[in-house]
């Protein structure tokens, strides 16, 4: 069993991406993300996205993705014009998953915030990949 961290901050209104290629042939058991967010300025309504995926490019509104693995959204909504709101630990879970994994593989985490808001998000893979089994040496 391996587990892949992958990690990625933005800042107001920019795209960023994080990828990894997958380093052997395994299977996706599970993920988690988590995204920390902080609101600096006066605008209200504002948001910002995490995506695990396959595809280069975020389907955070996309139908009928079959690239993306996960998606983790958080909101802030205050009418206060000097503020300094933070949000620490918003948390999406998975497990149970059966993904298969192919060596080579690049895997992207997609990341975008709304307005002023600032944000770090963190993945992490738990891939079965048989890279923790010792290997046997051939008799010579």
């Amino acid at each position: 069993m391996s587990v892949i961290k992958m990690y990625v901050d933005v800042a107001a209104a920019t795209y960023e991406a994080a990828q990894i290629d997958i380093p052997a042939d395994g299977t996706l058991y599970a993920v988690h993300l988590q995204m920390m967010v902080a609101d600096l300025g006066p605008a209200s309504n504002e948001s910002v996205f995490a995506e695990l995926s396959f595809i280069s490019t975020p389907q955070y509104a996309s139908n009928d993705s079959r690239g993306s693995i996960a998606q983790v959204g958080v909101g802030t909504f205050f009418a206060d014009a000097a503020r300094l709101v933070a949000h620490g630990g918003e948390v999406f879970a998975m497990s149970g998953l059966n993904i298969k994994l192919n060596a080579g593989e690049r895997i992207y985490l997609h990341a975008t915030p709304g307005g002023s808001l600032i944000a770090t998000a963190v993945a992490y893979m738990y891939v079965e990949d048989g890279m923790d089994q010792p290997r046997a040496l051939r008799r010579r």
